[in-house]
């Protein structure tokens, strides 16, 4: 939706769709580059990363097709440092303890592209439809945070 709105265009807040158009926003919506805003760890780990219909319904796919992308992407994803943008110090430190050559061109304090968009508040049926069709991004993002605890451990 930003990235179609140009220049004078309202772009919608998430809190002010209602819950049906809320869903459809973020299962139907594409970037310019034709690429969906939902499951994004499976886009880039998972086999279905370039089939964007899976990706983005990946909530109505087959069990198979769910097992796959989540067993691919966590399998893939713990041979990398995890990064998490709300835990930027964490980040920080797992970058400095596995790849101490690039910790100075890692900053938390450096803040771009920071949105224009007001943030409103979302109503329990907004939580829903966003919970319902990103059930499984929630997931991965339960286990890319053990992966980090474990990268700052380790």
């Amino acid at each position: 939706m930003v990235q179609n709105g140009g220049k004078g265009v309202s772009i919608p807040k998430l809190s002010d769709l209602n819950a049906t158009v809320l869903s459809s926003a973020l299962t139907d919506g594409m970037s310019n580059y034709g690429e969906g805003c939902l499951h994004e760890p499976m886009r880039i780990f998972s086999d279905y990363g370039t089939n964007e219909y899976t990706i983005n319904y990946l909530h109505q796919q087959p069990h198979e097709v769910i097992e796959n992308a989540m067993i691919q992407t966590v399998q893939r994803a713990s041979k990398c440092i995890v990064g998490i943008m709300e835990r930027c110090n964490d980040t920080q430190k797992a970058i400095q303890k596995h790849l101490p050559f690039m910790a100075p061109f890692f900053k938390c304090e450096e803040h771009k592209n920071v949105g224009k968009v007001k943030k409103g508040n979302l109503t329990g049926e907004q939580i829903h439809a966003i919970e319902q069709v990103a059930v499984y991004e929630a997931q991965v993002y339960q286990l890319a945070n053990q992966m980090l605890d474990a990268q700052i451990l380790d």
